[in-house]
């Protein structure tokens, strides 16, 4: 279960958008990822569509196999599995550090790495813009950067949007709060002035990197259908286990 690569593409590409929204929202984004080589070999590029439908309370983001859903009537949020028909749910709002049981035999060792994976964030906002797709867009530089990981981004964002900022970046916190790398990235996101619109990112871990670029080809209001805001019929409830979330 890719989570947190379908997290992140989903969450670091969309950021503060400016004006309230009647309704649901549909936001479409693709997603090409060219991966480090493996064993010496180069390995097939990626492409993937990713979804996200933002509501009053409740937020769903769906691709490349794994979902994430945020319910904020419930005070839950909800990572499903359709390769294997199964969910994790964890109560918000979310203390990664504190998600396992002290006697897990992992609960040390995961709150030792989160320590090591505390990361600086730095949002630079710049005076150059463009023209993407129908949106004026300006673009902010981003660095993510801890023991492990360095992400250098290119963010284009555009204020040409409708959404209820507040209620975004509401529903958002808890994409962010799931994932050591970003959990603590609220404060500096909220520089970003719009929607991010096209982003353009290299991550480096240990050595090898991962070029990814997302672009937001769609934002419409329109009717969610109800079952985009439910857990699937029939799929197993499992027990959130970080370090093997991360491992995948």
């Amino acid at each position: 279960m890719r989570c947190f690569g379908v997290i992140m593409l989903g969450l670091i590409a969309l950021a503060l958008l400016p004006g309230p929204a009647l309704g649901d929202v549909l936001i479409r984004q693709i997603v090409h990822t060219d991966l480090p080589s493996a064993m010496g070999e180069t390995q097939t590029a990626q492409d993937d569509t990713s979804t996200i439908w933002l509501s009053t309370d409740r937020l769903a983001v769906s691709g490349g196999g794994a979902d994430a859903l945020v319910r904020l009537d419930l005070s839950q949020f909800y990572l499903i599995n359709h390769e294997d028909q199964s969910y994790v749910m964890l109560s918000l709002p979310i203390d990664l550090a504190n998600v396992l049981p002290e006697d897990d035999p992992s609960a040390q060792m995961f709150k030792q790495m989160m320590q090591a994976m505390q990361t600086t964030i730095t949002v630079t906002p710049t005076d150059q813009t463009k023209e993407i797709r129908s949106w004026d867009a300006r673009l902010y530089q981003v660095e993510m950067k801890n023991n492990f990981v360095t992400i250098q981004m290119d963010a284009w964002a555009t204020e040409d949007t409708s959404v209820d900022p507040k209620l975004y970046w509401k529903l958002y916190e808890a994409l962010f709060s799931v994932n050591p790398v970003t959990k603590d990235a609220m404060s500096s996101f909220q520089k970003i002035k719009g929607i991010i619109v096209l982003q353009e990112q290299t991550v480096q871990v240990m050595g090898q990197e991962t070029k990814q670029r997302t672009e937001v080809i769609e934002i419409r209001e329109e009717k969610a259908p109800r079952e985009v805001f439910r857990l699937p019929k029939g799929y197993e409830k499992k027990t959130f286990n970080p370090m093997e979330a991360m491992g995948r």
